[in-house]
């Protein structure tokens, strides 16, 4: 037994680097494994480790490139360092993105060593100056009232550590009042770029209001006590939220004027995101760089307002991106990530194989913890555009009759539970949920539910399927490609414990009919344990779907596409698992915030138990 301790280990690392190096891919799908085994068993492996990955090319290990940067700050960081840096001098451009989202949450305790080594790797990227450009400038698409709701609600979660304050105060004036970024203190530098008049509107709509509350310079922050604080924060977040109402932009040169006026020369040289897959050897030399941006801005409708911008290419195509800002895509760039692991796992498996049984992916590059690009999917459109645009002229009418809108009769339906409390009004919609759960009895409450399902056609989707096909037979092929698909991405999203899979969180391919799953922020559980009203539901399979593959709704190509997916990956759990490890190496900022929240729930729990002891 202690020989196995001391020698299965090193064996282990010497056999699967070497795997790795003669190319084998599936060796280089479980290197998240050998990180694992290095920080366990660090005084049989570790130098060994260091020693023969440098006989291994930096590419091979791309595809693992956010999880090294993530150790960088860890004991184990020595490992990773030589790849590291190989990486960032051969293909700074993979580096960059990656290096600069874990340098926002690196902690470095007491070894001088590893942060001597960041600030070398910081030096290295400092050769890609127009990249902090280019991220500044795609940062100045986010709405500035939704930015300065986002630095308010900081603000009011840190109101008891005034220094966060008066930090975040220093942030929001530079950032949306006073365009001198050079000037911020306690921030670090960015580049200065000039606004596009959103933000200059913002600007004037919001400067008054923002010194006379805080003062000219945040002088006021540190003289005001903590109610009197809420209550200025109160009055700037209404004051900021009146400016959306009054502008609406599509064109780019609103949002950023560096964004509209670039042309790539010798001396502006940026590759598209995205380029590094680490499944083959990158030529960065033939990549395509970016030429210049298009004019037009596609605003999405959802809460945070991303961009859809389009990039023209030297290749003489146009490449399009959502731009999200607000939000940490860490966790949605991991689970793609994932997902590609699983589409190689139902490739290796024959039943899966034969039955063409694969996940649709789709580039996800963060680029801090509150911007990313997100690939557009191109002839895609979300489920609820497309159910919804099935229905008929005369269905149309009967939605807009008070008397048989589903939506309505669904929200008295909810309202007329609490209608027995006279205050009714003071209760948020969450509470009313629950005060439904404790009204109504089981059996009535089904009843009214059914009621207002028959409202709704049940063959919306089967409409849109068959408006899709020239013929009997294109039907049953697009119709089977979305159950396999759907079938696939809700079994792998249920293991994931993936929620808030609502209709515009599913996308159905206009020209295969496959389904595809976007946004998961809701992960690991969170719609179950976090979340006001819990989602119970662990897949999304209504009347919709179920007339579309009757007769034998769940049997047949359902069931068997979700029981060949299931065994395959319980027979890869291993390897999912280790892959998941980076989500605690490095977790995003909702992972913190959440645990932020668990902990002082827990502790003001304690406190009751011993006040009432």
């Amino acid at each position: 037994l202690s020989m196995c301790r001391t020698e299965f280990p090193s064996l282990i690392v010497q056999q699967l680097l070497d795997a790795i190096r003669m190319g084998s891919y599936e060796a280089r799908q479980r290197f998240p494994r050998l990180l694992q085994i290095v920080e366990l068993y660090k005084d049989q492996c570790l130098d060994q480790f260091v020693k023969q990955t440098q006989t291994v090319p930096c590419w091979m290990l791309l595809g693992w490139l956010s999880q090294m940067t993530a150790l960088l700050d860890k004991p184990e960081a020595r490992a990773v360092q030589s790849i590291v840096e190989s990486i960032a001098d051969e293909y700074p451009q993979a580096f960059v993105y990656p290096f600069k989202m874990s340098c926002e949450s690196f902690k470095f305790e007491s070894n001088k060593e590893q942060k001597m080594f960041v600030e070398k790797l910081k030096q290295k990227m400092n050769r890609l100056p127009l990249i902090n450009h280019f991220i500044v400038a795609l940062q100045h698409l986010a709405n500035p009232e939704l930015l300065c709701k986002d630095l308010l609600s900081d603000m009011v979660a840190n109101v008891k550590n005034r220094e966060s304050v008066c930090r975040l105060a220093r942030e929001l004036y530079y950032e949306l009042v006073e365009n001198d970024l050079t000037a911020t203190a306690g921030v670090e530098a960015r580049p200065t770029l000039e606004w596009g008049n959103i933000r200059k509107s913002f600007a004037k709509h919001f400067r008054d209001e923002f010194k006379s509350e805080m003062g000219a310079e945040c002088e006021l922050v540190v003289k005001l006590n903590e109610q009197e604080l809420r209550e200025k924060l109160r009055r700037l977040n209404e004051c900021a939220q009146q400016f959306k109402r009054a502008t609406s932009g599509g064109n780019l040169g609103d949002y950023s004027p560096w964004l509209k006026a670039f042309r790539r020369n010798l001396a502006r040289d940026i590759e598209i995101p995205g380029q590094y897959s680490g499944r083959s050897k990158p030529m960065p030399e033939y990549h395509v760089k970016i030429e210049s941006f298009d004019e037009r801005v596609l605003v999405m409708e959802s809460l945070r307002k991303p961009k859809c911008i389009t990039i023209r290419g030297n290749d003489q195509r146009e490449h399009r991106f959502l731009v999200k800002c607000g939000e940490d895509q860490r966790q949605d760039q991991r689970i793609e990530t994932l997902f590609e692991l699983v589409n190689d796992l139902l490739k290796s498996d024959s039943n899966c194989y034969q039955r063409n049984l694969s996940i649709r992916t789709y580039q996800v590059i963060p680029m801090t913890t509150k911007l990313a690009l997100i690939e557009w999917l191109p002839d895609t459109k979300p489920l609820k555009d497309v159910i919804m645009g099935a229905r008929t002229d005369d269905e149309l009418k009967e939605w807009d009759n008070r008397a048989t809108n589903p939506d309505l009769i669904y929200n008295q339906f909810i309202t007329d539970a609490s209608s027995e409390i006279k205050k009714w009004d003071g209760f948020g919609l969450h509470d009313r949920f629950g005060l439904v759960y404790a009204v109504y009895e089981r059996e009535y409450a089904c009843d009214a539910f059914d009621k207002i399902q028959r409202l709704v056609p049940c063959d919306l989707l089967r409409r849109f399927v068959r408006s899709m096909s020239v013929n009997t037979e294109a039907y049953f092929v697009l119709r089977n490609q979305f159950v396999m698909s759907y079938a696939v991405a809700s079994a792998v999203q249920y293991i994931l414990g993936i929620g808030d899979r609502h209709l515009s969180n599913w996308m159905i391919d206009t020209k295969t009919g496959r389904a595809i799953g976007i946004d998961f922020g809701m992960a690991f559980g969170h719609a179950v344990i976090h979340l006001p009203v819990p989602e119970l539901m662990p897949i999304r399979l209504t009347r919709q779907i179920l007339k579309l593959i009757a007769p034998l709704e769940h049997r047949g190509l359902f069931e068997s596409s979700m029981l060949h997916t299931m065994r395959a990956l319980r027979e890869n759990n291993d390897l999912l698992m280790c892959i998941l490890d980076v989500f605690i190496k490095e977790p995003s900022i909702d992972w913190i915030g959440n645990a932020m929240k668990i902990a002082k729930k827990n502790m003001n729990e304690e406190m009751h138990h011993h006040a009432g002891l």
